[in-house]
């Protein structure tokens, strides 16, 4: 091998082939500008010998971003070219965003298209070779090609403004990349171009057959074809790719077999003619216990958990996202269930992923435990009477199934309370359990004793009860194995301290189980026992895919345009998109860039009547570059100031409280070192911004 080796190495050069371990184990990188989008990218910056790419919709940041990135290059004295395709870099707006962040510029050549009356065409195939003979000379440490979307190809310099000259754009990139590629990973430059969101032409619209129902914001859901036919001004439910959140969105246009339906005009004849393929996609939840279906066009676009695909190129075992509406339990319903579990309730499994609650009583706790099932509510199924015992069972819901885990974890049919929700006894859940297993123990001439009784547990365990009782709530309790159960004594001062950490949460029904009359079960009427629907996103894995040829009214497609998120939600919870969205110049530089980074524009701060600037919502949809083993696609947020540019400080704080830099000590008040920042995450991002020598002490830690 090692003569192989050698020789390979005289023929095609030194170094051709390489060992394993003879190889760089991390990245050489140009910081981005941004330390947040740094953190994210878990290398640091855009990759030296390597090509990138930052893509979006116009007017998302890319520029200002690109400045921010020669500006870090110029600032460790490297060299930049700017290839402004575009013909957008003034003078004043490169120096806002590279002189006032103290990077020399006398590193710095910009290319762009010459002026005056002798000046030629500046075009896309002499940007490339430019580029070519850059990378050759090794000269720069970073590129920055603004943009692909800008690079015209000879043909449409020379021909008229009015000939088609599709996929030309897309030959050019794919021809040049082969080299260009070759030549980046030769050379010691990091290699980034910006490329502008554009949409699919011919299939835009249009992708969804008649009968496939949408949701709306009101929880209703209509067919689509009706929603287009009377292009019904409404509010679908719409997916936040940025914040993760579902919100109601407009419908701004509707479309008819690819054309807005006010200019449809296919007589009965030609849409009996019409042949269309619809691909179903058939998916089941984590737990197999439903599924999800959508039928669209094999180019329409669904959601998947590493952006979005072409519904053609989805295959059995891959993954899409559906929405899902779990039950989450109320703070103080979800401790009424854990002093429950560790006394007499119990949870049985009823399916793949749900199960339900159950606890029964003597008739002499008939008051206890009707209270109990009213704070449960409407997840209450029934109320059960039996052999001299009452109780109540709950309804077959997800959110048991997830606590069956948690207290049955060692042995599916015996519950462990040491390994279950023991770690999150409240004074509350205490008294429950209490109520539920315990016992006053008076005998003449002898103070009060407490006692609960559980059910037999090894030394292990015992001890974890002592250690957290006497952590949590300063009780100091005696416990006792026995053969058959275990008791937990509360005896001396720890019965007075016992008596009054639970004495505020006894029912009124059960105060013959502790030795007092007065303020019995007082902080009761103040407890939340609601819970709600949150909907949530989560992946399903799919299992089946059709695919059918319809003909006639059938096979027409619809679509709708929704306003800002661009995506909705079909009856059967799957998130689709209302535009396939692509890049310009074909796959090329989606093939060969090992980073890609989507930016959108986000909302305007402090508010839309005065701002001051906008915040940049971005998604690291690609990222070869990373070896940590965590997700490389990763959400980001930064600001942009309208004086300044990109919001150095807060970018840098953002990550301060992402590594926990900047932390939380009790409600919204943030901390760094001890000194309490503010009163919430706005409140300390100014504090940071008007204190310059407190954002340098921060940026040293994050550094660090």
């Amino acid at each position: 091998m090692e003569q192989f080796q050698r020789q390979m190495g005289k023929k095609f050069g030194e170094g051709i082939l390489k060992k394993l371990n003879d190889m760089p184990q991390s990245f050489d990188v140009i910081p981005t500008g941004s330390m947040m989008l740094d953190y994210k990218l878990g290398i640091g910056g855009w990759p030296r010998r390597c090509t990138s790419m930052v893509w979006g919709a116009e007017d998302s940041g890319k520029t200002t971003l690109m400045y921010n990135s020669m500006a870090e290059a110029l600032k460790i004295d490297g060299s930049v070219l700017f290839v402004d395709k575009e013909g957008k870099a003034s003078q004043g707006w490169i120096r806002t965003n590279i002189e006032n962040m103290g990077a020399p510029t006398d590193k710095l050549l910009i290319a762009q298209q010459p002026h005056g009356d002798d000046a030629v065409p500046f075009t896309g195939t002499e940007a490339l070779d430019m580029v070519k003979i850059a990378l050759k000379n090794r000269v720069f440490d970073l590129i920055v090609i603004d943009s692909a979307f800008a690079l015209s190809t000879p043909a449409e310099e020379d021909a008229n403004s009015a000939d088609a000259h599709m996929g030309q754009l897309a030959r050019l990139l794919s021809q040049y990349m082969k080299h260009i590629s070759g030549l980046v990973g030769a050379s010691d430059t990091a290699l980034v171009f910006t490329n502008q969101l554009r949409n699919k032409l011919g299939v835009m619209y249009g992708c969804l057959p008649y009968q496939t129902k949408v949701k709306l914001s009101n929880g209703e859901c209509l067919p689509i074809g009706q929603i287009v036919n009377q292009q019904l001004d409404i509010e679908v439910l719409s997916w936040n790719q940025d914040t993760g959140e579902l919100e109601g969105r407009r419908v701004v246009n509707w479309y008819k077999q690819g054309i807005p339906v006010d200019q449809f005009s296919m007589s009965d004849n030609e849409i009996g003619e019409v042949k269309q393929e619809y691909r179903t996609i058939i998916a089941h939840y984590p737990n197999k216990a439903g599924f999800v279906r959508v039928a669209t066009t094999p180019n329409h676009l669904i959601a998947t958990p590493h952006g979005f695909r072409p519904c053609g190129e989805i295959d059995l075992g891959d993954e899409i996202l559906s929405t899902h509406f779990p039950i989450v339990l109320s703070k103080d319903l979800e401790q009424l269930l854990i002093g429950s579990m560790l006394g007499d309730g119990s949870i049985r499994k009823s399916g793949v992923c749900t199960a339900h609650y159950r606890e029964e009583h003597a008739s002499r706790q008939e008051e206890y435990v009707s209270w109990k099932a009213d704070c449960f509510g409407d997840l209450v199924s029934r109320r059960t009477q039996y052999a001299g015992n009452v109780g109540f069972e709950t309804r077959h819901l997800t959110i048991f199934k997830r606590w069956k885990d948690v207290f049955y974890r060692v042995n599916g049919r015996y519950k462990d309370i040491t390994r279950g929700g023991l770690d999150k006894l409240s004074p509350f859940s205490l008294a429950v359990w209490y109520q539920d297993d315990g016992t006053l123990l008076k005998e003449d001439g002898r103070k009060s004793r407490y006692c609960i009784y559980a059910h037999k547990m090894t030394k292990e365990q015992t001890d974890k009860i002592e250690q957290l009782l006497l952590s949590r709530f300063g009780l100091s309790a005696r416990i006792y194995r026995r053969n058959t159960h275990t008791d937990i004594y509360f005896t001396q001062e720890n019965a007075d301290h016992f008596e009054r950490i639970v004495r505020p949460y006894i029912h009124p029904s059960m105060k013959y189980k502790i030795d007092a009359d007065k303020n019995v079960g007082y902080a009761l009427d103040n407890l939340d026992f609601s819970f709600s629907k949150k909907q949530v996103v989560i992946p399903c894995e799919v299992y089946e895919v059709r695919r059918k040829i319809k003909t006639g009214k059938s096979a027409v497609r619809y679509n709708i345009e929704v306003e800002g998120n661009k995506t909705y939600i079909t009856q059967s919870n799957i998130i689709v998109h209302n535009s396939p969205e692509v890049a310009p110049g074909g796959q090329a530089l989606l093939q060969y860039s090992i980073i890609i980074v989507r930016l959108r524009l986000g909302q305007k701060f402090p508010n839309n009547k005065n701002p001051e600037g906008v915040f940049i919502n971005a998604r690291v949809e690609k990222n070869q570059a990373r070896s940590d083993g965590l997700s490389p696609f990763q959400p980001v947020q930064w600001r942009i100031r309208f004086d300044c540019g990109l919001d150095k400080i807060t970018d840098m704080a953002e990550v301060a409280i992402e590594k926990g830099i900047i932390y939380k000590e009790s409600g919204n008040a943030l901390f760094f070192n001890g000194e309490k920042l503010g009163g919430g995450r706005e409140a300390t991002l100014t504090a940071i911004r008007e204190n310059p020598d407190l954002a340098d002490r921060i940026k040293e830690a994050v550094v660090e």
